[in-house]
This record gives structure tokens, C-alpha cells and sequence, in this order.
């Protein structure tokens, strides 16, 4: 032991500034027989709520008194009641026991991949409902097309069929013609056949 060491001498204290033993202080959440105290975030996770605001607006409603700050700056520690504080746990356990788990960074991680991947799904349904509207229209205006040459094609054999009567008649004629020519002029002159 050198000169200046006087350890022996001076008892050691093994509470902080505040009045808690170390051992008792569990992460930043000091925890006493009456009351646990805790950040907005801790009692947000504690309690599976949504947002610090939330927190915020629980421990308000519920009156719990806050730690003083030492600074402006410092976060806000409230003191939650051991019974709520262990109440919140209890709850939580039950909720999981019915399939409800409170959001989890992994799972929520996962979620937004998946919505991500039902997002691309979608507007891949929607491209490929568009393709198949546009296949549809082709295909009534292809239809329509078909429809229109029908009709041409109708009407073409009608006009196909009338020449060919019309022909068949002159012919007729011609025949009658080149008949009556080859007849003798003389069976023509009395109207002989």
C-alpha cells in the first residue's frame, strides 16, 4: 500500500446518485419494490405500444410521476408501478398465447419485403390485365376485319354468280344467233325452222 492510498479508511458507498443500488438497475431502467423506472421507448416496448407518443400519453393518463432531469436535454424517466410494470408482461404473454406477438424488427422487416413483393405482383397483374385487354382489342378488330371481308367476299360471289349468268345468257344468244346464221337462207326467207 503506497502513501496516499486510504481505501481502507473511507467506506464504500455502493449506491449511485440516486439512491439505487447498481445491482438493481437493470440497462437504463433503475427498478425499486414500488416502482420501475423507465424511458418512453422501454414502456413503449414493455407495453407493446405503437409509438413513444403513445407512451407518452399512457403514463399521462396514468399519472405516473416522472424523474427529475438533471438537464434539459437528459431523456425523460417515469415511474411505472412495479403492479403495471409486471401487469404489461403478463398481458403481453397472454396476447402471444392467442397469436397476436407485438411487432418484432425482424417481422416487420419481413412484412415489408412482402409487401413489397405484393406490390411488384400487383403491378405485374396489372400490366399483364393490359396486355390481355389489348390482345382482346386486337382480337374484336381482327374479328371485325373477318367479318367485313365475308361480306366483301359475299357480295363478290354474288356478282361472280350474276356474270356468270349473264354469260351463260349470252351465250344462249349466241348460240341462237350462230343457229340461225347456219340455217338456210331460204328456210329464213319463208320462216322455216
Amino acid at each position: 500500500m503506497w502513501i496516499g492510498d486510504h481505501s481502507d479508511s473511507i467506506p464504500r458507498i455502493d449506491r449511485d446518485r440516486s439512491g439505487i443500488d447498481p445491482q438493481e438497475r437493470n440497462g437504463d431502467q433503475m427498478q425499486t419494490d414500488d416502482y420501475v423506472v423507465a424511458t418512453y421507448e422501454e414502456i413503449r416496448l414493455r407495453f407493446a405500444l405503437g409509438g413513444t407518443d403513445q407512451a407518452r400519453m399512457k403514463a399521462k393518463r396514468r399519472k405516473w410521476e416522472s424523474e427529475p432531469k438533471n438537464n434539459p436535454g437528459s431523456l425523460t424517466r417515469i415511474r411505472v408501478p412495479r403492479a403495471d410494470w409486471d401487469a404489461a408482461m403478463t398481458d403481453i404473454r397472454e396476447d402471444r398465447s392467442r397469436g397476436s406477438d407485438p411487432p418484432d424488427p425482424d417481422q416487420v422487416r419481413k412484412l415489408n419485403i412482402l409487401d413489397s413483393a405484393v406490390d411488384a405482383f400487383r403491378e405485374e397483374q396489372k400490366r399483364a390485365a393490359d396486355r390481355i385487354e389489348a390482345l382482346q382489342s386486337d382480337l374484336t378488330a381482327a374479328q371485325t376485319e373477318a367479318g367485313d371481308l365475308k361480306i366483301r367476299a359475299a357480295v363478290a360471289e354474288a356478282k361472280l354468280e350474276a356474270a356468270e349468268a349473264a354469260l351463260a345468257r349470252e351465250r344462249d344468244r349466241a348460240d341462237r344467233a350462230d343457229a340461225e346464221a347456219r340455217r338456210p337462207w331460204w328456210k329464213r326467207l319463208i320462216g322455216q325452222p
